[in-house]
């Protein structure tokens, strides 16, 4: 099995305090067949002292001019001479596995009927394996998936790395390299080899992408920048019609689109500009749909980055919450009636005075939670497995006492001249819903201590609509009744109960509450 030629490229432009680093990560790779070229493109550092003392096993080109970032990556690529495949290690980063070109290198040349156009060794460690649509595995964790989802992934996840990256040179001859003049122009030389067939990709790090002050990167959402990189995507999608469907190529064309208003709600929430959020939503046409989709985005965002205020949140979360009540009172009057509504209200001024008088057991749980979070584990697994086993007592209790004098509180509280609320099932029905609405509380004020805020919040909403607007549905299959309306909010609570308990065990790992019970 002969292994293929490889050419590695050094790019390099004042970065003289990285350089030594890179240059003795290369030195230490492990591949039989690689040629590696240091391109100096007129630096004015001590580049050139540095590079005297690392000779040893490198060639070197100092350019007589300054060429720019893509121009010499242009020119680099042009002296990779009878190579097969090409890397290229920017000059500020440097290589952590000194093996990761011979593995890759070996499934390559064991597997040449698999359409391998393009291989990146990290992409798992920057999207996750939950996102991939696997063609077929290999050893070391590689994996090749079609160079359409590779493309679709990057685009959404900024999945792509240059360093790890290997470029199938006879595509690149054919397509040209480093074509597109922007900060993008890696991406895009390697997605359009990448769309002629199928990707190779790995699951680890393999090095290490320096961020700097002196990133060229952070010019990528500069005004200049934006409008390059945008004309070379829509460029790049036109160009997709020879190998892609119309109907793939608007899947990528949504997926560019909606990273890129992703991008600009977090620029402008971060910034706190909200002159460019209305100027965002009047990009959007007022149309009805596209605002709604704006939304969308928004809370989207909101739910994924930790940087905004969770107070903020909270009053969002509940507002929508109180809409949605709100909104949907009216139409469950006019299902049920006023009287059948009272019981209700009877639930809801219970429920709104135990949690009044919760003895304060919400703050509580928050902060003895949050206080374990960074010590023991299994100290915290008792923490929190102790007080839902008080909180859920307490809830039974109450069931009970409310249960045992039922009859009592139906004659003496809930009577009038007419009997209309003199349904002992009903009240019973009442009280098994507060008992299922009462470990909430406890539930919520774990999350908040184990840090998920957010999730508590948007999770919650979701099940509020649900409740809202479910029942009002349920209603429009079934008889309408009160005891149907029950059932149902019992039914949700169960699920939310099952929500939270499942988003707290992805924090911590615990199952049986009382075998940590102290």
């Amino acid at each position: 099995m002969s292994m293929p030629k490889v050419y590695l490229q050094i790019p390099h432009y004042n970065n003289a305090q990285f350089l030594v680093e890179c240059l003795d990560s290369v030195k230490q790779l492990e591949y039989e067949d690689l040629h590696v070229l240091l391109i100096n493109d007129f630096s004015k550092d001590s580049t050139m002292d540095i590079i005297r003392d690392n000779l040893r096993g490198l060639s070197v080109q100092n350019n007589e001019s300054r060429l720019g970032r893509v121009k010499n990556y242009q020119y680099a690529y042009s002296q990779h001479g009878i190579a097969d495949w090409l890397i290229n290690l920017d000059s500020d980063d440097y290589y952590t596995d000194k093996d990761w070109i011979n593995v890759a290198m070996q499934i390559l040349a064991a597997n040449e009927k698999d359409n391998i156009c393009h291989i990146q060794s990290n992409f798992l460690s920057r999207i996750g394996k939950q996102h991939l649509l696997k063609l077929k595995s290999y050893r070391d964790g590689y994996y090749l998936i079609s160079g359409f989802d590779y493309v679709k992934l990057c685009i959404k996840h900024y999945g792509f790395s240059h360093l790890s990256s290997i470029f199938k040179i006879e595509l690149l001859e054919k397509l040209g390299a480093y074509s597109d003049d922007c900060l993008h122009t890696d991406f895009l030389t390697a997605a359009r080899a990448a769309i002629q067939g199928n990707v190779l990709i790995g699951s680890k790090e393999i090095g290490v992408w320096r961020k700097h002050d002196g990133n060229q990167s952070d010019q990528r959402y500069s005004s200049a920048e934006f409008v390059k990189n945008q004309v070379a995507y829509y460029r790049f999608f036109e160009w997709c019609e020879d190998f892609l469907s119309y109907k793939s190529i608007q899947k990528l064309i949504r997926t560019f689109e909606n990273r890129e208003l992703d991008r600009k709600l977090i620029t402008s929430m971060q910034s706190r500009d909200f002159n460019s959020l209305y100027y965002l939503i009047r990009e959007e046409g007022f149309n009805l749909f596209k605002i709604i989709r704006l939304f969308l985005r928004l809370l989207f965002i909101n739910s994924r980055y930790r940087d905004r205020s969770d107070i903020g949140h909270g009053i969002f979360t509940r507002a929508l919450s109180l809409i949605s009540t709100l909104f949907t009172l009216p139409f469950l009057l006019s299902y049920i009636g006023v009287v059948d509504y009272s019981w209700i209200g009877i639930f809801t001024t219970i429920v709104s005075a135990m949690y009044l008088f919760d003895f304060g057991l919400t703050s509580l749980i928050t902060k003895e939670i949050s206080q374990e979070v960074s010590g023991s584990k299994e100290r915290l697994k008792t923490v929190i497995a102790s007080q839902e086993i008080v909180y859920w007592s307490i809830g039974i209790g109450m069931f009970l006492i409310l249960y045992s004098i039922s009859d009592w509180i139906m004659t003496h509280w809930f009577y009038d001249n007419l009997n209309a609320l003199n349904s002992n099932s009903t009240f019973i029905l009442v009280i098994l819903a507060i008992l299922v609405q009462w470990p909430h509380s406890f539930y919520t004020g774990a999350l908040f201590g184990l840090d998920r805020q957010m999730i508590s919040n948007y999770s919650q909403l979701i099940i509020t609509l649900v409740k809202n607007v479910g029942v009002l549905i349920l209603f429009q299959i079934l008889p309408p009744s009160i005891e149907l309306f029950f059932y149902w909010h019992i039914a949700i609570s169960f699920i939310t109960i099952l929500v939270q308990k499942i988003l707290i065990y992805q924090k911590i790992q615990y199952g049986n509450s009382l075998a940590y019970f102290s």
